[in-house]
């Protein structure tokens, strides 16, 4: 996990934020979760999926409770004491401070880093078919039905 740390800690610097890793959590202010991440690894496969909280509504983070198992850095705080949106804490004066932007940079770093191309979902999920069965397992691309 550290090197995620590393990874998206240069990518929020070039966007005036400071943001670590602590006990799993990206944060940003020493104790305010801005993303999250799960990870599987399977049979010489790893996958790393990152979600980061560029904004919410208040009003979502009433449906979540607190978890058994939480980092000791949160304590009891309730979900609105203990995350924060990014998209108001950029600095818009100095550069376009969009989820573009931040996909824009998140990108640059990646590209220093692996050999990023870039897909559709749909082209994703091609590949997966063409790899066979072995490859493709419990994954499928959602349509907005399946999320309402």
């Amino acid at each position: 996990m550290a090197w995620t740390g590393q990874l998206y800690g240069g990518v929020f610097q070039e966007l005036g934020l400071d943001l670590q890793l602590r006990e799993n959590d990206y944060i940003i202010d020493q104790t305010m979760k801005v993303g999250g991440n799960a990870q599987s690894i399977v049979k010489g496969r790893w996958l790393h999926h990152t979600s980061f909280l560029w904004d919410f509504q208040d009003a979502d983070m009433l449906y979540l409770s607190l978890p058994r198992n939480r980092p000791d850095y949160r304590g009891d705080r309730d979900h609105s004491d203990f995350v924060t949106r990014i998209a108001p804490r950029l600095q818009p004066a100095t550069f376009d401070a969009s989820a573009d932007h931040l996909a824009y940079w998140l990108q640059q770093y990646l590209d220093h880093a692996f050999d990023v191309e870039l897909a559709s979902p749909q082209e994703a999920m091609r590949v997966l078919d063409d790899r066979g069965p072995d490859w493709h397992g419990n994954t499928r691309l959602l349509d907005p039905s399946d999320l309402a």
